[in-house]
């Protein structure tokens, strides 16, 4: 297995590993011990990912603080609003950033992606809108969700259908990423 499969790997793990984990412990233990594990689970990716890459993403930085923000009231005060709460925070906060760097003229999401992806400018600069949008429709979706549904369904949403929507996302991107693809 080549370093880079091996790197591939280890950040898989990172993003999603806390949220599996997650998974498991909710329907073992419950919401309140569910969330305590994501703390803890996040904490332990951040560390992964500095020892791996000796730097933590800036996604998985922001992500993290808020975890341990809205998964420490969400534990300390015994309030399940906190952590469901927490999702729609991330993901505005994400829009907020990228439609905001958009508006600038500086599309930033080409900064975390220009290693992998090589766009032109024009395709940074609908990606980074588009990928805003994005996040603003899952904020709101992720709060009519735990506003209207049992807790149950909440985190099923919140393990399988929002890393589903992020997917079909992106695949619908392929037209923008042919379109607006550098050559190496």
């Amino acid at each position: 297995m080549t370093t880079e499969t091996q790197s591939h790997k280890v950040k898989f793990l990172c993003e999603y590993g806390p949220l599996i984990a997650f998974g498991i412990a909710y329907f073992l233990y419950g919401l309140i011990i569910a969330t305590a594990v994501l703390v803890v689970a996040t904490v332990i990716a951040v560390i992964i990912a500095y020892i791996v890459d000796k730097k933590i993403p800036m996604m998985m930085t922001v992500t993290a603080i808020l975890v341990a923000i809205f998964g420490g009231l969400t534990v300390y005060l015994d309030d399940p609003q906190f952590i469901k709460m927490k999702p729609t925070i991330v993901q505005a906060v994400f829009a907020i950033i990228l439609l905001g760097s958009a508006a600038i003229k500086k599309p930033l999401i080409a900064l975390f992606l220009q290693k992998n992806i090589q766009l032109q400018a024009t395709g940074w600069m609908q990606l980074t809108i588009r990928l805003g949008i994005f996040f603003a429709l899952m904020a709101v979706l992720n709060e009519y969700v735990w506003r209207n549904y049992d807790e149950s369904t909440w985190v099923t949403f919140k393990l399988a259908a929002m890393p589903l929507l992020t997917l079909v996302f992106f695949v619908s991107q392929i037209g923008l990423f042919k379109k607006y693809s550098i050559d190496s």
